[in-house]
Formats: C-alpha cells, sequence, structure tokens
C-alpha cells in the first residue's frame, strides 16, 4: 500500500483527491464550531505518544488545535505535542525554522530551530519514551 510518503503524484494522480477524507462533511454531527482535525505525524514508544503538528511558517494554529492539543497533553505525562513552524514539499524536503512543545497542558516558547536541531529534539524525544525518564522541553 502507498502511503502519502511513497505517492508519486506525477504517476498516481493527487494523493489528497484520491486518498484523503473530507471532514468537513461531518461538521453538522458537532455542536457549535466544533469539527474534526487531522494530525500530521504520531508515533508512540512505551506508552508515550507524540503528536507532530505541521503549519507554514507565519500560519497560526487555530484556536481548536492550540485547545486540542493543551486538553490532550493534560490527561497524561505521557503525551507531547511539537508544533512546528517551517517550509515543506514532497520534492524539497523539511525546512523547519520554529518549533514549540505542549506537555501538561502548558506551552513552551517558540523557538528557532534548523532540520538538524528538530532531528536532535525527535530522537531526544524518542530516548525519554524508550527509557521512560523525565521530558526534556527544548531541542
Amino acid at each position: 500500500m502507498k502511503t502519502r510518503m511513497r505517492w508519486n503524484c506525477q504517476s498516481d494522480g493527487c494523493f489528497f483527491d484520491k486518498k484523503v477524507a473530507r471532514l468537513e462533511d461531518f461538521d453538522d454531527c458537532f455542536g457549535g464550531k466544533i469539527g474534526m482535525t487531522d494530525v500530521d505525524g504520531l508515533v508512540e514508544r512505551n506508552g508515550h505518544f507524540l503528536f507532530v503538528e505541521w503549519k507554514a511558517p507565519e500560519e497560526k494554529l487555530p484556536m481548536g488545535q492550540r485547545i486540542l492539543f493543551e486538553q490532550l497533553t493534560k490527561l497524561s505525562d505521557k503525551v507531547v505535542v511539537v508544533v512546528i513552524h517551517g517550509h515543506s514539499s514532497m520534492s524539497q524536503g523539511s525546512h523547519p525554522v520554529q518549533y514549540q512543545t505542549a506537555y501538561k497542558g502548558r506551552w513552551s516558547a517558540v523557538e528557532e530551530t534548523n532540520i538538524d536541531r528538530l532531528r536532535g529534539f525527535l530522537k531526544r524525544w524518542y530516548t525519554w519514551a524508550d527509557n521512560q525518564g523525565d521530558f526534556q522541553w527544548h531541542m
């Protein structure tokens, strides 16, 4: 099965047209302004969860997602959310410029980053989850 990461738009067509659900079709199932959201990445290790959300450099995290991530991280000290701002394309790769984490319902300060620092953070998260030690906020 081809995943989004292994999809070839030229030979397979537009991934979003062929594989992505129209979540807005279900917005009337919930009260008020509530609607479904998606998460760009999720990793589990030893019952620890890392949720990854990617946004364009100047794009703000919508209030609904902000509330969701705060509430999600309050459920357990085994849940971490990292919001990454940067440029990304399937052909050019990922170029993160900033990140922010949520842990235990609190947000860290926004910090500047690059691909190597982000990779280091992800590796440290994995080590934390693998060893079940104390989570370190900063990259």
